[in-house]
């Protein structure tokens, strides 16, 4: 037994429903648009994101969410830079513009999981019971919009329009005419359905997090971000391999640190051994590791927009000893 989507053509009086690579072609123009925007900000208050840290995402949604709510509510016709310029525009099922508060409603659902998503979230707040509204926000949300924006060919709803009973149609839809079909309700059983999966994630990453390599780098991470001068940081740890036509395969093992910094007037060589000699006196297992990377950045990321400029320190465990050791003696 198969189930067969059939779309059916409009009918008089009903709303085109917009194309899929025009509503994609739509949103890429629009985000340019907010890329534009976020590098204007940019270049006046650099400094200012700099400083706020993980909390600028949270600048880049505001923007995004007046940019959306706006221009998607009958104030600006339902239509971005990028749906006139593809003649779609943002209508109720009724063919009607939306309400300024329905509009702002709808973006923030489409805008939510994508700002959530890599934002700078302190550790101890991952380990609570906010990481399973996270894991929803983010994947549940975030998928559900993919799914339904795919495979809802019908009308072509995805999560956000559905909770706010909108539609993207072509232009030239009159504003009385109405959405002849309806989605399949299959396609919100699977919704519902990743949005209860993605709620199981939570405790397959604790698991994670207390098992190693984990369970002995998150105390190193958190010791790294409370140094002076760090505003957040990272630990990677793994291995490559390498393999020519004379020798036999070589692992390479090696352990990354990258920290964001809230001001460029830093000595860069002087921090970089500060986080090394951290490394080497908390990690059991450095010893191991063929190269310890410790990466300093400064820069910033508000979601629309992101610049940064890094500076790498590479050596071998023992390298970084005497490096340490020479500085501690020239000192």
């Amino acid at each position: 037994m198969t189930n067969e989507v059939r779309v059916a053509e409009p009918s008089e009086g009903s709303l085109q429903i917009a194309g899929f690579w025009a509503r994609i072609l739509a949103f890429c123009i629009d985000f340019l648009v907010l890329g534009l925007v976020g590098f204007c900000m940019g270049l006046l208050w650099s400094d200012y994101f700099v400083r706020v840290g993980g909390w600028g995402r949270a600048i880049g949604f505001v923007v995004a969410l007046a940019y959306f709510g706006f221009m998607n509510s009958r104030i600006f016709g339902g239509q971005t830079v990028g749906k006139r310029a593809l003649k779609l525009r943002v209508a109720s099922t009724h063919g009607a513009d939306l309400s300024l508060s329905s509009s702002c409603v709808r973006a923030s659902v489409l805008c939510i999981p994508f700002f959530l998503n890599n934002a700078a979230i302190n550790l101890d707040v991952l380990q609570t019971g906010f990481m399973y509204l996270l894991s929803m926000l983010v994947f549940g949300g975030g998928l559900s919009i993919v799914y339904l924006y795919i495979c809802n060919r019908k009308t072509r709803q995805s999560l956000h329009d559905l909770l706010v009973g909108s539609v993207v149609v072509k232009a030239a839809s009159s504003r009385s005419s109405t959405l002849a079909a309806s989605p399949w309700r299959g396609h919100l059983v699977v919704a519902t359905v990743i949005m209860l999966i993605s709620l199981a994630g939570p405790g397959f990453a604790m698991k994670l997090l207390n098992a190693e390599p984990f369970a002995s780098l998150i105390p190193l991470q958190k010791a790294l971000a409370s140094e002076p001068g760090v505003t957040a940081a990272s630990v990677n740890a793994g291995s490559t391999w390498s393999k020519s036509m004379k020798e036999e395969r070589k692992t390479h093992t090696y352990l990354t640190a990258g920290v964001m910094i809230a001001s460029k007037n830093v000595d860069y060589d002087s921090l970089a051994n500060r986080l090394a000699g951290i490394i080497l006196s908390d990690y059991p297992g450095i010893a191991a590791r063929d190269m310890l990377t410790v990466s300093v950045i400064y820069g910033y990321d508000i979601g629309i927009f992101s610049a940064s400029q890094s500076v790498n320190f590479s050596y071998t465990p023992a390298q970084w000893r005497e490096r340490l050791t020479a500085k501690s003696s020239a000192s």
